[in-house]
Order: structure tokens, then C-alpha cells, then sequence
């Protein structure tokens, strides 16, 4: 027969039997072989048993009784006419019983209730109880149920519910039930026998910042097509109304409201429906905070102009914006994260450092703030993005598409060869740098193109006369080879003769390349600039060292609608001129009427007109990364505005411009110019207090708060007072403390009270020093049990599965065997072991103080007691002598 031992560990008792035999063997040495093997036996007997019946020992029964007991759902989300039916399955199934089996029921919402004690009558009468009120509290029914089942024979527990719990954690209790306890479970609908509509949840932003607009989704549930309204109250006053026409399941419902004031705010929806069944599921709750505006750090190439189209709006909207070059963009991450996000206006990425744009990547990925990066004529594949950070950081790579014909290229390059161009750098003059830079930059031209040199001091001179490329590299490296620095710098009369030069040209793309280490002589700039843009030609400007004038070429490459860069790094200048003319011939800019797409829907197109947006007159052609959002494209296919989460940050990616060189007729219609703050706003992560973040958990009948502190330098914040004022929909006020449970984390529980919004206030301080302050809320919904339509199927699955029962709807299974553990359960043998012990110690005894026993061998302990008492006389005798000697 197989036996189980609960705990083993007694059975280390066993081995004090030798020192039971020692301690006696004095006494047993004086008794008859027979009799010391007779007490022996059952001195040791009697403790082996008491050891054994400490382990545990218990047997398999044999018993195969069934106990079933009934957990049968009366809460108020199930119809009167449902109960009836609860009933009639219940009857069903107990007039199935065998002569031995036995049931019993418990019906239950908050509470439990057995209506019927355990026992083998079939008799069944229908339970007087109608429904009851507390919610569905599936862990205390099953708990009771389990109580009332024995603890031998096949237990089992058939759960008659809807399943849609709100009280307790029902999973821990299924786990927890004893060995060889099955759960099967019966489903039955909640209200599904009257039309019904209900708000099944309700989203509203926990934190948005002053000036934000936002969405409140409502998801509503209906088992029936038809009409229906929809009513948002904030603090008490109503904000719009939203007739929508609903379909049966759930139905989505968006509604956007204006922004807030600052500070805390209840919301309240209301759902209203012709013909509507239950009152207490049209209403919901929620609650935000509105915290101060969002921080922008806007970058620019000319900031001191103070026109910037982006600027304006975005300060309208409500955001504090700060305004910078590319030069003052701040390497340290402490300067940086004081705003919520950046923009780039029309920045190239030669125009920031590497160790600025590593900053700007940290920024966005670890830090998880926001970035809108604006196209232009310095962006993108134009701006030298690619094979850099912000490459890695934008949702389109910058790679031009390869399938366009990108025509021919009249390139000029404008070379300073001023005496300063002789200066050094660790053995290298920066001439021959940019000798170096011009010999490879023409190995990006294609045979068909044309190329000149010309290098100025006071006048201009051509190193390469105009020419077309085909064949003659070689020769060109050899001209420009020759180059040497002497005399002064006038830039104003290289252009002129480029821009004379370029007249004479005929290519699809003309392209003019400024390299200079220093300021030029003042001249008609601007005109110049204009009669280039008036025959399509584009500058760019490379300045070399710190003499050079950044700003004067920074804006002549503005002007001149082409990219500024800038090095102090002699060995850099090839690499800046290659990848600069590499831009330039790329077919990167698209011009010509561009009518946006639109693709995906997107937070950044709220209250936009998604079928008639305004044309563009030209973008930079991008490629989509994989995991991007494209939400507008060209007919081309090319993305105009995408959105992706980079890391913790996000970012949105706009291949136009925002200055109105292609995107005049957008900026002038009001409604679109929301593009801008909206994309703004998506990207800036949700103004949580990161040093005090307070979360609320509604479970069942308590909530639980919990506040998350920690210092400046991300540590711990430990051993503070953190107390929680929370208000009531009623006003009333209630202080709580919170309790570390963890570090840098404490929490309370308290009872969840009426329905209605909640405000909490968590103040935490030590030495009578405040650290921080914050404020957050929860709402309880009016009526749980209402909150759900149908049947929970997959909760009453997933409860029977885990312990090995099944979902049914048939009476006849209740009190099947199929399935049930062949061994029924366990009979512990404690107290027949405990028996034992205590019937042989009586026995023991009589072996050990009856010197004639009627089965032994006469009087053996007194025949051998003179021998043993002249063996120990004669001892002493011979230890006197030994004395004596």
C-alpha cells in the first residue's frame, strides 16, 4: 500500500534509539534474554510510532464519495429571470446524484451565504434569494464553498457566475485551494434579456500641461444597435455633448476638449439611451491635473531675426519657447533636460557637433523627451544627416530614393587662398586640406557633369576653367594640386564671378561650394543672393577655424538656400567638403506641387481637414524606417510627416519647410498652422513629477496609493514622512500615512468609499524640510457589478483550468468522476500511530516491573541476581588489595 508523509523531518528522531537502549541498559542487563528483547521491542515500537505520527503519515482512502458544492452568482448584474435559470441548472443537477455523493450551495455577490448545508438529499426547493448587493466577489464564494466540502472523499466546486469579478484576487484564491479541489465552471450572461447600454471604461489623461488640448476615450458597450448621447461635465459644468450611433459590442467614442487651468479636475460622462434598462452604467468617472506649460528650446539658424514662423506659433499656443543658434546648443545633458523638447528649425548636422548631437540622442532616448525636426533647404539628405546621430534618431533615413534621375551637376567650388590659408595644424596648412577636400569631392561627379575651381584672395582666379567632367579626373586633381595661399580675402568678387560663371552653364542642378577662414570685404550680398535664387543656383559655405566669420556665413548660406558648416579640425575639411558636395548632387530636394496624403491618423492632425490639405511646393525625399508612422506622404510616396517613439522619447520627422519657401499655402491657412504646436505637444512625454510620482489602484472595495520618491541624482529617497490628504466627492478630507514598503516607494490602503472622483494630495518631508509635493486622484465607479455585458468566458475558463476542471454548460457534468483524481484523497494516521504508542507503554511496563509473567520462564531476574552480586564483591575485593599494595 502507498503511504505519504507530509514532513519528513521527525524521522531524525530514530536515531536517538541507541541512546534510548544505553541509558537502560543497566536495568536490562539484570532481565532474562526474552524478556530484554520483549522490552526493547516495545520501548522502540512505542517511539517509532509517536515519530511517525509527528511526520505526517497518512494513507490513500478509499472512500470515493463526491462532494460537490455549488457557488451560484445572485449579484445584481444578473436578471431575475437568469436566476431562475441559475436554479433550474442547480436542480438538474442534484437530482443526478448518487446514493453517495453529496452537495451543497452557497450563493454569493460581495458576500457568500450557504443556502443549502452539504448532504446526500435530492430534494432541491429554489432558493428564496433574490439579488443580492456588494458587487461579485468570486474569491470569498469559492473560498466558502471549499470550507464546506470535506477534507476526504472528491471535492469539487461548480461556479455558476458571469464571471465578472470585483472584489478580491480571485487567482490567488484558486491557487490556493487544498490538493485535489476541481473548479468547474457554468457561464451565465449578465443582462442580456433587455437592451442595455453602458460606459464599460473611460480613459482621461492622468497629467496634460497648461494650454494642452485633449481626448477622452469612452468605450461603450451595447448588446443592440441604436441611438445614443454622450455628455463630458468638468468640475460639475458641462464641456460638449457627442450624439453618436451605436453598434452592438463596444463602440470607441473620442471626445477632444478644450485645455484646462492649472490644478486638479473631476470628470464626469454621462451616457443617455432611449429605452436604456440600467441607470447606475451610464455614468463614469475620471480626473487630470494640469500642470504649467510646456518648455521649448527652439533651434535656428539666424535667432536674432526674431521672425521665425514656428516661434510665433508655438508662443500663441501657449508654450515657453527659448530661442538659440546651432552654436549655443548646450553639450551638457544638465543644460538640456530643463526643457521638454527641442525643435530643429532647417538645421543641417554639420551645423552641431558630434558631441552636441550625441547630447541631443541621449536627450530623447534615456531622457525621454521630445524632438520636431523641420525640413528646409539645410535638412535631411541636403544637410548631411545621414551616418550620423540624428540619422539614428529620426523616423525617416536621409538616403535619397536611388530610383530618380538626378540629371547633370555644374559644380563650383570657391576656394580661399588668403596668406592665413597657410597656417597649421599639426604639420598640416589648411590649403592643402582644402586642396585635398576639392580633389575628392569631384570624385562624386558623373562623366556628364561640369566642375570649376576658382581661388580668390583680392581677386578671383580659375585653378579649373568650366568644364565637363567625362573623363578628365586625373587632370583636374592635377590643376587643383597647384593651389597656393597668399594675398587678402574678398568673398563678394569670387561670387560675383561663380554666379557670371554659372550663367554659362546648362545642368539640371547648380551648385556653389564658399571655403574661407576668415571675413570678407562688405558688399551688395543680398542682391547677389537673390539673383542666384532667381536662376537656381545654391550655396553652401564652409567655414575654417575660429577667424572665420560663422555668422556672416551661416545667413549667406540662408540666403543662398543651401547648407553652413564648420570646423576648427584641419583633418575634417575633406571629409565636410565631400560630404557636402555628396549632398549636393543627391537627389534629395523634390520641388514642384505636392499634395500631402494622408496615411494614418495621428494626434498631430487633431481638428485638421485630413481630405483637403493645403499643396506644398517642394519637400526632401526621405525613406521611411520600419517601425516608423508615416501620417502624410507624398503622391510619390515619399514621407511629409512621420512620428515614431525613439527610445523613451518621441519625435516627429516634417520634410517641408515651416518658413513658407514650400509651404506658403499651408502657413496661410490658420488651421493648419496647429501642425506645429500639436506635434510639439505629442512629443513632450506626460508632465509627471519624476521625483514624486503617485499612483492610485482601485481594487475591489480599497485603493491603494503609492508614492515613488527619489533625489536629484536618481537615489533613493528612504525613512521619510510621506502623508496622503485625500478629499471625497463630498469635500470631506481624510489624512493617511504612507508606509515604506521598498525603497524609495510607500504605500497605503483604505477603503475604496462612495462612488464619485477623488483627489489626492501626497506631501513628503524630513527634519521638518519638505521634499516635494504632488497631486493625483482615482474614481470609483458607481456600480461594478453594471460595469460589463455577456459573460467573462475567459476568466471562468481560466479558473477552471487551473485546477484541472473544465467549462460546462450540461448539469449532468456536475457530479461526473471523469477527470477526478484517481485517488481521492489522503487519511492521516496520526491518531492510530498516537494509539499505539500509548497501548505499548503500558505493555513496556508490565515487561519491565512483573517478575512472573504467565508466558515467561519462572523467576529469572532473582535466579541471576547472586551471581552479579558476587561478581561486583569480588571486584571490590581486589581494588582493596590493589590499595593495600
Amino acid at each position: 500500500m502507498p503511504l505519504a508523509m507530509e514532513n519528513p523531518t521527525p524521522l531524525l528522531l530514530l536515531l536517538l534509539l541507541p541512546a534510548f537502549y544505553f541509558m537502560g541498559r543497566g536495568r536490562l542487563s539484570l532481565m532474562s534474554p526474552w524478556r530484554r528483547r520483549a522490552v526493547l521491542a516495545a520501548r522502540f515500537a512505542s517511539i517509532a510510532a509517536i515519530v511517525l505520527a509527528l511526520s505526517g503519515l497518512s494513507m490513500p482512502l478509499k472512500d470515493a464519495t463526491m462532494s460537490v458544492a455549488f457557488a451560484v452568482d445572485a449579484s445584481a448584474s444578473i436578471s431575475p429571470a437568469t436566476r431562475a435559470q441559475e436554479d433550474e441548472w442547480v436542480r438538474r443537477a442534484i437530482s443526478q446524484m448518487r446514493s453517495n455523493d453529496q452537495a451543497a450551495i452557497v450563493t454569493f455577490a460581495g458576500e457568500p451565504q450557504v443556502t443549502k448545508p452539504l448532504g446526500s438529499d435530492k430534494q432541491y426547493q429554489q432558493s428564496p434569494i433574490g439579488q443580492l448587493a456588494g458587487g461579485t466577489n468570486l474569491s470569498a464564494a469559492l473560498q466558502a464553498a471549499s470550507g464546506i466540502l470535506p477534507a476526504s472523499g472528491l471535492r469539487k466546486i461548480v461556479l455558476l457566475s458571469d464571471g465578472w469579478d470585483t472584489n478580491g484576487n480571485v487567482e490567488n484564491t484558486v491557487k490556493s485551494l487544498p490538493a485535489g479541489t476541481r473548479v468547474d465552471s457554468v457561464s451565465w450572461p449578465s443582462m442580456q434579456d433587455k437592451p442595455e447600454m453602458l460606459i464599460e471604461s473611460l480613459d482621461v489623461p492622468s497629467y496634460i500641461r497648461e494650454g494642452d488640448s485633449f481626448d477622452v476615450n469612452a468605450v461603450v458597450n451595447s448588446n443592440h444597435d441604436g441611438p445614443a448621447q454622450l455628455s463630458m461635465v468638468v468640475d460639475g459644468q458641462q464641456t460638449g455633448s457627442w450624439p453618436i450611433q451605436m453598434g452592438k459590442g463596444a463602440n470607441l467614442v473620442t471626445m477632444s476638449q478644450k485645455p484646462l487651468p492649472l490644478g486638479f479636475h473631476a470628470v464626469e460622462v454621462l451616457l443617455s439611451a432611449q429605452g436604456d434598462t440600467v441607470e447606475q452604467n451610464n455614468q463614469a468617472f475620471g480626473s487630470l491635473v494640469v500642470k504649467p506649460k510646456g518648455s521649448v528650446l527652439l533651434v535656428e539658424n539666424h535667432p536674432e531675426n526674431g521672425n521665425n514662423h514656428l516661434l510665433q506659433e508655438m508662443v500663441q499656443s501657449g508654450l515657453q519657447v527659448t530661442q538659440i543658434a546651432p552654436a549655443q546648443f548646450p553639450i551638457q545633458m544638465s543644460l538640456l533636460t530643463g526643457y521638454d523638447a527641442v525643435v530643429l528649425d532647417d538645421i543641417s548636422g554639420t551645423s552641431l557637433s558630434l558631441d552636441q548631437l550625441t547630447t541631443l540622442q541621449s536627450y530623447v532616448r534615456d531622457q525621454g523627451k521630445g524632438l520636431l525636426v523641420v525640413g528646409g533647404k539645410s535638412s535631411y539628405g541636403l544637410g548631411d544627416y545621414l551616418g550620423g546621430p540624428l540619422e539614428d534618431v529620426l523616423p525617416v533615413s536621409s538616403e535619397s530614393p536611388l530610383s530618380r534621375d538626378r540629371g547633370n551637376i555644374a559644380l563650383i567650388l570657391l576656394i580661399d587662398k588668403s596668406g592665413s590659408m597657410d597656417d597649421q595644424s599639426n604639420g598640416v596648412t589648411k590649403i592643402a586640406m582644402a586642396r585635398e577636400a576639392a580633389g575628392q569631392a569631384i570624385s562624386t561627379l558623373k562623366p556628364n557633369d561640369q566642375i570649376a575651381v576658382i581661388a580668390f584672395d583680392t581677386d578671383p582666379t580659375f585653378v579649373v576653367p568650366p568644364q565637363q567632367v567625362g573623363n578628365n579626373l586625373n587632370s583636374i586633381r592635377d590643376q587643383i594640386s597647384s593651389l597656393q595661399a597668399s594675398g587678402g580675402t574678398d568673398i563678394y568678387s569670387a561670387l560675383q564671378t561663380a554666379y557670371n560663371t554659372m550663367l554659362g552653364m546648362k545642368a539640371t542642378t547648380k551648385h556653389i561650394t564658399l571655403m574661407t577662414d576668415g571675413q570678407s570685404w562688405k558688399g551688395p550680398y543680398k542682391d547677389l543672393m537673390q539673383k542666384m535664387k532667381d536662376a537656381n543656383i545654391t550655396l553652401s559655405t564652409i567655414g575654417i577655424g575660429g577667424d572665420a566669420d560663422q555668422q556672416w556665413l551661416s545667413e549667406l548660406a540662408s540666403l543662398g538656400q543651401g547648407r553652413y558648416y564648420f570646423t576648427e579640425r584641419l583633418n575634417d575639411i575633406p571629409k565636410i567638403v565631400y560630404r557636402e558636395v555628396a549632398a549636393a548632387t543627391k537627389v534629395a530636394e523634390v520641388n514642384g506641387q505636392v499634395n500631402p496624403q494622408f496615411v494614418s491618423p495621428s494626434p498631430v492632425l487633431r481638428g485638421m481637414n485630413r481630405n483637403d490639405m493645403p499643396p506644398l511646393s517642394g519637400y526632401v525625399a526621405t525613406k521611411a524606417k520600419d517601425s516608423a508612422t508615416v501620417v502624410l506622404k507624398s503622391s510619390q510616396g515619399d514621407p511629409l510627416l512621420s512620428q515614431w517613439q525613439y527610445g523613451l522619447g518621441r519625435v516627429v520627422a516634417w520634410t517641408s519647410d515651416a518658413q513658407g519657401v514650400w509651404s506658403a499655402q499651408w502657413l496661410a491657412q490658420p488651421s493648419f498652422n496647429r501642425l506645429w504646436d500639436q506635434a510639439v505637444r505629442w512629443t513632450m512625454a506626460p508632465p509627471i513629477n519624476r521625483a514624486l510620482q503617485i499612483t492610485t489602484q482601485v481594487d475591489g472595495e480599497q485603493v491603494t496609493i503609492t508614492a515613488d520618491s527619489v533625489d536629484k541624482n536618481g537615489q533613493f529617497v528612504d525613512l521619510a514622512d510621506t502623508r496622503a490628504t485625500i478629499y471625497s466627492p463630498s469635500g470631506q478630507q481624510q489624512s493617511v500615512q504612507l508606509r515604506q514598503t521598498a525603497p524609495g516607494r510607500y504605500q497605503a490602503t483604505l477603503p475604496a468609499g462612495d462612488p464619485g472622483v477623488y483627489r489626492v494630495e501626497v506631501q513628503q518631508s524630513r527634519d521638518g524640510q519638505s521634499l516635494g509635493s504632488e497631486t493625483s486622484g482615482y474614481a470609483i465607479s458607481p456600480a461594478p457589478e453594471f460595469q460589463d455585458l455577456g459573460s467573462n468566458d475567459g476568466l471562468l475558463k481560466e479558473i477552471a483550468a487551473m485546477t484541472g476542471g473544465s467549462s460546462t454548460q450540461n448539469p449532468a457534468d456536475a457530479f461526473s468522476r471523469s477527470g477526478m483524481p484517481s485517488t481521492p484523497g489522503w487519511e492521516p494516521l496520526w491518531s492510530y500511530l498516537m494509539a499505539l504508542a500509548l497501548l505499548l507503554l503500558p505493555v513496556e511496563i508490565a515487561l519491565r516491573r512483573i517478575r512472573s509473567l504467565p508466558f515467561g520462564h519462572g523467576d529469572d531476574e532473582e535466579a541471576e541476581l547472586p551471581a552479579v552480586v558476587a561478581i561486583q564483591t569480588g571486584s571490590e575485593e581486589r581494588d582493596q588489595e590493589k590499595l593495600a599494595a
